[in-house]
């Protein structure tokens, strides 16, 4: 729900800060193995994988570069980020819709009920067939049902 979303993006933001700040430092250390194991590019590496079936499979070649874990965690920060500001702004932007549309339902309502006493008025002021009183108000106490007793 909202509240879901809008938590969500509140721990998000503070660990997306928090990491933000953590870089940062990591930046401004001086050239040295604590600022490689953090930062630096590592080498190029690469492992075989099959694909396809049967007769049709073989062995490829593929190539990827680690990367430190202080580097996925920030990255996962960051991405983490935006898919929650992300979905707290779809959440807003409903919001917003459903606030309109009561905003309008509650002004047609008002606009029926000031023609329906209109019309009231205007009734009463006929007056009311001859032998036909004015209905008044009971309360149940008034009623002389068993049930009420």
């Amino acid at each position: 729900g909202a509240m879901d979303a809008e938590r969500e993006f509140t721990k998000a933001t503070a660990r997306a800060n928090e990491m933000t700040a953590a870089m940062r430092e990591a930046e401004a250390l001086p050239v040295g193995p604590l600022r490689d194991f953090l930062l630096a590019e590592r080498e190029e590496r690469f492992y075989w994988s099959a694909t396809g079936k049967g007769r049709k499979a073989r062995q490829v070649k593929h190539a990827y570069r680690p990367t430190s874990e202080f580097l996925q965690e920030h990255k996962a920060a960051l991405d983490k980020l935006a898919s929650a500001t992300e979905r707290v702004q779809k959440v807003r932007d409903a919001l917003a819709v459903m606030r309109q549309e009561h905003a309008e339902s509650l002004a047609d309502h008002e606009a029926n009920l000031a023609r329906l006493s209109e019309a009231q008025t205007a009734l009463m002021s006929l007056g009311l067939p001859a032998g036909m009183a004015v209905p008044q108000r009971r309360s149940a106490a008034d009623t002389d049902s068993p049930w009420l007793a």
